[in-house]
């Protein structure tokens, strides 16, 4: 029972927010005769909670994901129950309005949080229900408020439709803040004040224009010039939040057909269903004589319908919500990016990362490799990818990724927001206690952006693997379970014996499996971790890989349900031709590696004249098959049959390409061309 406090919580918040929208209307023309003021002054009291509530959910939203959202849900109750009290008591219209308009600023800091806090308190089945039951409540507080509003006006006084919110703000607090999750802040960095202020000042602007409509016609010039000012700063905050790295509103979603219909319709039906209500409401009171009771009873039928829709909406809509916050204790994802059966998957719907290796380039060194590396991470973040992985190899001419920590520490120092990881540490080569403390330090440096990707390989040829691990017995991965369990102790404290992981213990990042066959896939499953496979090597064992990890997974304290990130080769340019010829000298590098004769990674042009032979090129193209190369319009049709095919949560692009510039635009056209636009928050 105790599992559906945070629900019941959530809930009491979102009756409270959205019974207010309605629950005013019946009390109008009583408060019109109270406070001896003009119907006109009055309907502010409804505009002016209104818009409050929707010209800040987006800035409440933005300071939730950096604050945390149970703070900012349980400041929201505190500001809303207070508002409501001075509602009550308020001595006159003016008064009455601006108490409103700070209960708007509550409901906003509520609404903005209720997704991520049920995301973050629920999984499975459980989050079905909670998003069923949040529905019917939802539904259930449009049926209640103007019957509510009627019973306490006709019964007490409108003064009581305000002062009815403290106990309920009082149970709402109490069980929020023992019971809600409290979570991470999901993202860094400062709130972009710029795109609250003008969007706030737009969604006036608007809201005054059509209510002085309504009083003096649309042929007023105030009417006009409010119109005209909403225009404009709406087009600002455009600007704004384009330019802006963390914006409130990823402008992308607009490129989503789907999704601008579905907002259009929203508005469309909003206007519909509660644009005359206030006006009815008057109108059957003053007109035909009804008491506040029976008008709020007359428009129950349209009530009881949105209860009903929203009820079974709720429940059929069940799979999870995406959205910026409710992140997963493992993947830090926030919401989820499951597509209901039935429907195609795009790569606009799934998170994108980076797997990178710090290729060296014919010619170059190593330090210029690892300087592109940092320029490719910058960019990266500029662009909304989510994490930027470095791989583990050793004794490799044409990689320079060999000591990922180090090199994830200097990422780390030159980025800020995108989470950072090895993909992966290849645990047999390491201690490991030594992996605990230089990953539990990078977790202590930088909280909640570190991902430790570990796996069984060596990463190197035998007689290196021989000079790391320094015995013939360490050159098996036999122990591998034993030693992810060690280090997975170390970080919870739960190590056998007398050694404790400093820094380490309780700077547990999240961890995850690697694999490119089915051994690291059921083992992860069987230990609840999120899984990472690399595709980009071992294509043809992808599927049934991550049939075994979701056929063995089991809910853990890190992951409710299984988490599948597929990395995959994806170079994009203009045209099919120059992506071809930008993949040249990896498949090449490829070819030598497999050869024992690995070298420095060659130019376009080396590659091309190279001499194949047809066995080689038979390999070159077996090696190309199922990943994404060409213009963004191939790239694109490959990313999403991947997509369908294996079912990924998350899919991680790695792009070897001998020129860093050219690397980086194709990680651009990906994300500008491919992916919407990216920059999407998490």
């Amino acid at each position: 029972m105790r599992r559906w406090f945070p629900l019941t919580a959530v809930c009491l918040g979102t009756f409270m927010l959205l019974v207010d929208v309605t629950v005013v209307t019946v009390a109008l023309p009583d408060m019109v005769r109270d406070l001896d003021a003009s119907f006109g002054a009055v309907q502010w009291v409804v505009d002016a909670y209104a818009l409050a509530l929707a010209a800040l959910v987006l800035g409440a939203g933005a300071v939730a994901d950096r604050v945390g959202h149970r703070v900012t849900y349980l400041v929201g109750v505190v500001v809303f129950a207070l508002s409501s009290l001075a509602c009550g008591l308020a001595p006159g219209a003016q008064g009455l309005v601006a108490a409103r308009a700070a209960q708007g600023l509550g409901a906003a800091a509520m609404f903005a949080t209720t997704f991520a806090l049920l995301d973050g308190a629920y999984a499975g089945r459980d989050r079905g229900a909670a998003y069923g039951v949040w529905g019917a409540v939802s539904g259930a507080s449009a049926a209640v408020g103007p019957v509510l509003g009627g019973l306490l006006t006709e019964g007490v006084s409108w003064h009581w439709i305000f002062f009815v919110n403290l106990p309920v703000s009082a149970v709402a607090l109490g069980l929020g803040a023992r019971t809600l999750p409290a979570g991470r802040p999901a993202v860094g960095g400062r709130v972009d004040v710029g795109g609250v202020v003008v969007f706030a000042v737009a969604a006036g602007c608007a809201t005054y224009a059509l209510i002085r409509a309504a009083e003096a016609g649309w042929s007023d010039a105030v009417v006009w010039a409010a119109a005209g000012a909403a225009a404009v700063l709406l087009a600002g905050f455009a600007v704004v939040e384009w330019r802006v790295r963390q914006p409130m509103f990823d402008l992308a979603l607009l490129r989503d057909r789907a999704f601008v219909a579905v907002l259009l319709a929203g508005l469309l039906l909003t206007f519909a269903a509660f644009a005359p209500l206030a006006y009815s409401m008057i109108w059957l009171q003053s007109v035909l004589g009804l008491g506040p009771v029976g008008a709020g009873l007359t428009g129950l039928p349209m009530s009881v319908v949105a209860f009903v829709v929203s009820a079974v909406s709720g429940r059929v809509g069940g799979f999870r919500v995406p959205g910026r916050a409710g992140t997963d204790r493992a993947t830090g994802r926030a919401g989820t990016n499951r597509v209901p059966a039935g429907l195609v998957p795009r790569v606009i719907d799934v998170p994108l990362s980076v797997l990178d290796v710090a290729p060296v380039a014919a010619g170059s060194t190593a330090g210029e490799a690892l300087r592109h590396t940092t320029d490719l991470a910058r960019r990266a973040e500029e662009l909304g990818y989510r994490r930027f992985w470095v791989a583990e190899h050793h004794n490799m001419p044409a990689i320079a990724s060999s000591a990922p920590a180090v090199l994830i520490a200097h990422l780390a120092a030159h980025t800020s927001t995108i989470r950072l990881g090895s993909g992966g540490v290849m645990l047999p080569n390491h201690a490991p206690l030594v992996v605990a403390e230089q990953f539990g330090t990078l977790e202590a440096l930088h909280p909640g952006r570190i991902d430790l990707g570990i796996g069984r390989a060596p990463g190197t040829d035998q007689v290196t693997a021989l000079a790391l691990r320094r015995t013939m017995e360490g050159l098996s991965a036999e122990g591998f379970p034993r030693e992810l369990a060690d280090l997975m102790g170390y970080f919870t404290g739960e190590h056998a014996g007398p050694i404790v992981a400093t820094p380490g213990r309780g700077e547990q990042p999240q961890v995850w499996l690697l694999g490119s066959s089915g051994f690291s896939a059921q083992l992860a499953g069987l230990l609840g971790l999120p899984f990472s496979f690399a595709h980009h090597f071992s294509a043809q064992h992808t599927l049934p890989a991550l049939a075994l990890y979701r056929q063995h997974f089991r809910p853990s304290r890190w992951l409710s349900e299984p988490y599948a990130m597929v990395a995959v080769n994806a170079i994009c340019a203009e045209t099919d031709e120059r992506a071809q010829w930008l993949a040249g000298p990896s498949a090449l590098a490829f070819l030598k590696l497999r050869s024992g004769r690995p070298q420095p990674l060659a130019s376009p042009e080396e590659a091309a004249a190279y001499p194949y032979t047809a066995a080689e090129r038979e390999f070159v193209v077996q090696r190309r098959e199922g990943q994404a190369m060409g213009s963004p319009e191939t790239v694109g049709r490959q990313l999403t049959e991947l997509l369908t095919r294996t079912g990924a949560d998350e899919l991680m692009l790695t792009s070897m390409v001998y020129d860093g510039a050219d690397r980086v635009r194709s990680f651009e056209l990906v994300a500008e061309k491919v992916a919407g636009g990216l920059r999407r928050q998490g």
